[in-house]
């Protein structure tokens, strides 16, 4: 799965939605529905359509899918997360950017090859972000 920059550069917000949604469902696994454009939409971002504005995220059949393939968590271990992210909201960042002057001296690159550069940043209390750059020319 790979997101053409080139092709999604001057594309409206939808069309962005969609194909991010399609590609990462097979980063995921999840196949296509169908490859005809021109039928009825299912409703699902894993389905090729011509207005991709009904299908901009999974449909049940996509979650019923990843379900079998990577079952589910136990309901109190759910709970025990849902708690933490509340209890670690005001604590850990809504969003870093990688190139923010606040936190650009704390990246520490992890390692480097000539398609790509992992660097990591912690933001406290134990947790710590990951970034892989695929650097300009490389074939991501």
């Amino acid at each position: 799965a790979k997101l053409n920059e080139n092709y999604l550069l001057n594309a409206a917000d939808g069309v962005k939605q969609y194909t991010m949604c399609h590609e990462m469902g097979h980063g995921w696994g999840l196949g296509h529905q169908d490859e005809d454009f021109n039928n009825v939409d299912s409703g699902s971002c894993m389905d090729y359509v011509m207005d991709p504005q009904n299908n901009q995220h999974p449909n049940a059949k996509d979650y019923s899918i990843l379900q079998y393939v990577y079952g589910t968590a136990p309901v109190q271990n759910l709970r025990r997360f849902q708690q933490k992210l509340v209890r670690q909201k005001d604590r850990v960042p809504h969003f870093i950017s990688f190139t923010d002057k606040t936190n650009q001296l704390r990246w520490r690159l992890l390692g480097k090859n000539n398609e790509t550069e992992i660097h990591e940043l912690d933001i406290g209390n134990g947790n710590r972000m990951i970034a892989r750059l695929w650097l300009a020319g490389s074939p991501a």
